[in-house]
């Protein structure tokens, strides 16, 4: 007989499961890597967020659901975001990126599609907000204030946006 050994478990020994058990076992394995491997795959690896994979799956599956509802997509970048990352160094210039989207992910409503596109680029879709409300609500997240620190000292950016009804 074939044993398991667990590292959790120190000099203890599991007999290996046979027949039956045994499927039912490596075929949750699979499931579980399999659902490892597709939230990888549509995840940013940097932010956290939807990368643009994710998001445009996320989006179509909205479109298809939306019916009349208004909806807000925007698109989001970092103002001479290349100068950080040339000044301050990459490692500065992914702060700011990570910040930056917990951010988003904190202002905007939980039911927004928030993704991101590549480099200093973000997209979020804002569900069941008309234009007016959306205005108001980007406007203000761009107007915080939004900085890096380097060597100890604070340093300012901004971000820039556009509107896209839907």
């Amino acid at each position: 007989r074939s044993f398991i050994r667990f590292s959790v478990f120190k000099n203890v020994d599991f007999p290996q499961p046979e027949g039956p058990i045994k499927a039912v076992i490596a075929f949750l394995f699979i499931d579980k890597q399999r659902q490892y491997f597709r939230q990888r795959a549509i995840t940013d690896e940097l932010t956290g967020l939807l990368n643009r994979s994710g998001f445009n799956d996320e989006l179509d599956r909205y479109a298809r659901e939306i019916g009349s509802k208004p909806c807000v997509g925007i698109m989001l970048a970092v103002d001479d975001f290349k100068s950080i990352n040339d000044i301050y160094g990459h490692a500065v210039g992914d702060e700011a990126l990570k910040n930056l989207a917990r951010s988003m992910v904190n202002e905007f409503p939980d039911n927004s599609i928030i993704g991101r596109n590549g480099g200093d680029e973000f997209c979020i879709e804002l569900k069941e907000t008309d234009a007016e409300t959306a205005g108001d609500q980007i406007e203000r997240f761009c107007h915080q204030q939004r900085m890096f620190r380097f060597h100890g000292r604070e340093y300012n950016y901004r971000i820039s946006f556009k509107l896209n009804l839907i």
